[in-house]
């Protein structure tokens, strides 16, 4: 190797930071860490509540812009007027409560399908399994009676020969 003034020179690493993990270790820990996450998190939200309400009020927002085009236009005037927080949000402490629960439920739910998902390599649907199951039905179908199609339709006739000369 060149050595250069204006380098340092090679120092061999004596510690090892890291180790070689398998997919599976892998895995595992990402599982493990995930749910520490997920329950400090929800210790979190539990001991504070008010840290979700620009969330919950933003959902409710949202849900208001949906419910229909009276609530619509309510919900876009005061939003327009008051900003993001506005008193057509805004939510009691009971009901903070009650949509907190509900989003600590929807991310628990998200949790358990990523982890079914990753557990199943290949995601497989009815829905899709159906569709294509239909598609070879219909194909083979369709090969045989072109096949069948084939067998009664005769074979042209050969061409003429040529004239003497």
């Amino acid at each position: 190797m060149e050595t250069l003034e204006e380098f340092d020179q090679e120092y061999p690493l004596s510690k090892m930071f890291c180790k070689r993990m398998t997919k599976e270790e892998f895995d595992c820990e990402a599982l493990t860490y995930t749910e520490k996450a997920l329950r400090d998190l929800f210790h979190a939200l539990d001991q504070n509540p008010l840290l979700c309400e620009k969330v919950v009020r933003k959902r409710k927002q949202a849900e208001l812009e949906k419910a229909g085009l009276k609530s619509f236009i309510k919900a876009k005037f005061f939003s327009a007027v008051d900003g993001r927080m506005n008193r057509c949000n805004a939510v009691e402490m009971e009901e903070l409560q009650e949509r907190l629960q509900h989003l600590k439920e929807e991310m628990r739910k998200v949790q358990t399908y990523a982890c079914e998902s990753k557990s199943n390599a290949q995601r497989t649907s009815k829905r899709l399994a159906e569709k294509r199951q239909k598609e070879q039905v219909e194909a083979s179908t369709s090969a045989s009676s072109s096949l069948s199609s084939a067998a009664t339709i005769p074979p042209p006739p050969p061409p003429p020969p040529p004239p003497p000369p």
